[in-house]
Formats: C-alpha cells, sequence, structure tokens
C-alpha cells in the first residue's frame, strides 16, 4: 500500500455570532440542559467575539490520508 498526506484549507464566513452557532456548535450542544447552553454560548461568545457581534471568517485546516493498494501483478 502506498501512502501520503494532502492538506486542505477551507473557510467559513457567517453573517454573525448567532449562525456561526446554529452552524458550528447547534449539534453539539442540543443535548446540554438550557443552563448549560446559555454558559456554552456566552462562553464561546466571550471569547471568540470580544468586541461584540460581527461578522467572522473562520478556517479550518484538514489532512487527509489518501492511500491506495498495490497491484499484486
Amino acid at each position: 500500500m502506498t501512502a501520503h498526506v494532502e492538506t486542505e484549507t477551507l473557510g467559513f464566513d457567517y453573517e454573525n455570532f448567532e449562525l456561526a452557532w446554529d452552524v458550528l456548535a447547534g449539534t453539539t450542544a442540543a443535548d446540554l440542559i438550557p443552563e448549560q447552553q446559555r454558559e456554552a454560548k456566552a462562553a464561546v461568545m466571550a471569547l471568540m467575539w470580544p468586541h461584540g457581534d460581527g461578522p467572522r471568517h473562520f478556517r479550518n485546516v484538514t489532512q487527509f490520508i489518501v492511500g491506495q493498494r498495490r497491484s499484486s501483478r
């Protein structure tokens, strides 16, 4: 087998915190009780939007391990 790593950088733009939360954390936070959800949202807002709500660009670097089986001929 031969393998190599490919790296891709993907970007996501969101108009505001609420939209980013719904897309990026909505599923993960859905099982939290309402008080925990409020605490999580407040913590993320304070950390990632320290100057208040507004547009934000996210960048995600993803690495793919791509393999191919060698022919047995």
